[in-house]
């Protein structure tokens, strides 16, 4: 048999092999804190927590003592024992953590919306939102709210039942009546984002546009101080100084929601971003704070010099995809020649959408879906159909000829899916 070498005998030589293990471990960088390329050498650089060890130790002494006390047999002790061996093993300090995480919890929330665009008959917003609220039912426990003007889906069924099954608080899309500008003017409608300082039931909510993809859990955006945003930066030069605010973390406030308003009515601008960015930085004398890359970019950015936390213990970049944003919006797109119309299209979020027609473009003689070739297209997809397929069970003919694996994935020139779908792509 084959011999056992020696157990560490001092707490020193256990140091020591502790200390070994941490240099031989990458150099991670811890999701949420503040991070910048700048700072990437040291990133990583301090010991693994030892906190995941020490919740494992708890647990294991507590299985040992629940054993311990179910195996005395003792029954004469009546209920005052009862009552004591329960109080020693309960994890009070844990249930008052649960407790008042789960009450900070309660003030902070996810928002999106679901706009209904007049002049069109898509409704592009409404498939994004169920992806976005699919990726928030798995990834976070936080509230989540849909402001929509929408109260049916293509085939009918109720948007506020199905979304409401997934767990998402609806509530109706209010107009903001800006003065001099039509209710339904197109720059009216872009400042439909600024309700979201309206719900004042919360004391933090993160804004999410539909188009967004959600990566991984972001919940550490709600504990940092002040307002966050992506940055907006769709050409991808890196370190852009303007907030997007597609992903917008911020304090809801009447009183800015007023201001905000009466601001839009005094000042040009041409957007959201540019509207939120100069109240804030030129009337509160408080910038929003910008998101690193890798936390929040565009997608068209992706692979595209976005910095990797992800170090090798001499501090270069690990090589491979180790730089996917948190929150990626849109998925990027080309400019391209419709195969039917041969009309020059430009899409730039070509595969967060279940719009097959402008994913599927002709090579030699066969039609491939170029969103295969997209690394993210098919978490959208699968967080899209396990919602509106799987467990809402949403009937149109797009909904399921983009979930039929057959049709999405089994292409071989076959143009039968096409065939199923209208003409022309979906707004």
């Amino acid at each position: 048999m084959e011999e056992r070498g020696p157990v560490p005998a001092s707490s020193s030589s256990s140091s020591a092999a502790t200390a070994t293990a941490n240099e031989a471990s990458p150099l991670v960088h811890s999701e949420g804190d503040e991070w910048d390329e700048a700072s990437a050498g040291d990133v990583g650089s301090r010991p693994i927590p030892a906190l995941p060890f020490l919740w494992t130790a708890v647990f294991v002494c507590g299985v040992f003592l629940s054993a311990a006390f179910f195996s005395t047999g003792d029954e004469s002790a009546g209920a005052a024992g009862d009552a004591a061996r329960s109080s020693q093993r309960r994890p009070v300090v844990e249930a008052k953590y649960l407790v008042s995480n789960f009450e900070e919890q309660q003030k902070q929330a996810f928002v999106m919306m679901a706009a209904e665009v007049p002049g069109q008959l898509g409704s592009s917003s409404l498939w994004g939102c169920l992806s976005v609220a699919r990726a928030l039912q798995r990834l976070s426990e936080r509230h989540l709210v849909l402001l929509t003007d929408f109260t049916t889906f293509p085939d009918k069924s109720s948007v506020q039942k199905n979304f409401e099954m997934l767990g998402v608080d609806v509530r109706v899309l209010q107009k903001v009546i800006v003065p001099g500008l039509a209710d339904t003017d197109v720059k009216s409608m872009m400042l439909q984002k600024l309700q979201a300082w309206r719900l004042t039931e919360f004391e933090k909510v993160i804004w999410v546009d539909w188009d967004v993809l959600v990566f991984r859990n972001v919940d550490w955006l709600f504990d940092r101080e002040w307002m966050w945003a992506a940055r907006d930066d769709p050409l991808c030069h890196m370190q852009a100084e303007s907030p997007n605010t597609g992903i917008l973390m911020l304090y809801p406030d009447e009183v800015v929601f007023n201001a905000l308003v009466d601001h839009a009515s005094k000042v040009p601008w041409t957007n959201a971003n540019g509207l939120i960015r100069t109240y804030f930085a030129d009337v509160q004398k408080r910038p929003v704070k910008l998101l690193s890359e890798v936390e929040a970019d565009y997608g068209q950015c992706l692979g595209h010099r976005i910095p990797t936390p992800y170090r090798n213990k001499d501090g270069t970049t690990v090589t491979g995809a180790w730089s996917t944003p948190a929150f990626v919006h849109k998925s990027g797109g080309v400019q391209y020649t419709w195969y039917e119309g041969q009309k020059v299209n430009e899409d730039e979020n070509t595969c967060f959408s279940i719009d097959l027609k402008v994913q599927r473009l002709p090579s030699k003689g066969q039609i491939l879906n170029v969103c295969h070739y997209h690394p993210l297209s098919a978490y959208w997809r699968d967080n899209l159909c396990s919602a509106a397929s799987d467990l809402l069970k949403i009937k149109t003919i797009e909904v399921e000829s983009f979930c039929s694996d057959e049709c999405y994935y089994q292409l071989s020139g076959d143009f039968s899916c096409l065939e199923q779908l209208p003409d022309g792509p979906m707004p």
